[in-house]
């Protein structure tokens, strides 16, 4: 459920924002779309998408009609997507905007999230358990083929509500930093949303990208954001100002430029 506050702002994307409502609304239509496509609860999707709104409500439009997603990073070469796909049995990919790199997953259905619009807004029941997998996130394979990891439902409910000092309120803004092919973007995607926060998302090129880090944080007046040591290293370094009004920074792994 991510109806909390309907009118308050779930999401934003540069100059782009959507309500909680607008995001129930538009994951229902999605959800409703792959069920009238055969997909089953239980059921690995491929997603493949940019960071932006539409891939916020490919996440919960999936998980709403009780399927699984499985992300696809957008850098990742085909043959590593062949080789998920494989692996984890997928035979629909969804898509939020016309990616050519699709043309070469022939092997899957491909679709393409703004046809769900002409599917019903009313969410559906369906019958999960607790327990039932949320989403499968493949490993950087440096060790050997590339593993999913499977998170269940359980997981991300424990992360979000079980987080004692890195809980998010509904006061706060959070920085989607992370990559959502990766598990920190869990934290900053699901503790916002399921909380009441609202998400403000980046560029994937401004990912690395202090200075343009720094506007967004100022400009969107962010108060969490989860981001890597280094990343924290070149702030301090930089323009350690920034950080004032943040109310967390999580990071981890080694020390930060404050303690050398």
């Amino acid at each position: 459920q991510v109806l909390r506050n309907p009118l308050a702002t779930a999401v934003v994307f540069e100059e782009e924002a959507i309500s909680y409502r607008e995001l129930d609304e538009s994951s229902s239509h999605l959800a409703n779309y792959l069920i009238s496509k055969g997909l089953q609860p239980g059921e690995n999707i491929g997603l493949f998408s940019h960071r932006s709104k539409e891939m916020i409500i490919a996440l919960f439009g999936i998980l709403k009609a009780g399927c699984v997603y499985v992300p696809f990073n957008t850098d990742y070469p085909e043959e590593r997507l062949k080789y998920i796909i494989e692996d984890s049995g997928i035979t629909h990919v969804l898509y939020t905007d016309k990616l050519s790199r699709l043309s070469g997953l022939t092997d899957c259905q491909n679709i393409y999230l703004q046809d769900s619009l002409s599917s019903s807004g009313l969410a559906q029941t369906i019958s999960i358990d607790i327990n039932s997998p949320a989403y499968s996130m493949y490993t950087s394979g440096t060790t050997g083929s590339p593993k999913g990891i499977v998170v269940t439902q359980r997981n991300i409910i424990k992360l979000v509500y079980d987080t004692g000092q890195i809980a998010v309120t509904d006061q706060d803004r959070v920085l989607q930093w992370s990559n959502y092919s990766f598990d920190g973007s869990v934290y900053d995607i699901y503790s916002s949303l399921l909380k009441g926060a609202s998400l403000h998302l980046i560029k994937d090129s401004w990912a690395s990208d202090v200075y343009q880090l720094s506007r967004v944080i100022k400009e969107q007046k962010i108060t969490v954001c989860f981001i890597t040591t280094a990343l924290c290293n070149s702030f301090i370094d930089t323009d350690p100002g920034v950080l004032k009004n943040l109310r967390k920074i999580l990071f981890g792994g080694e020390k930060d430029s404050a303690y050398n």
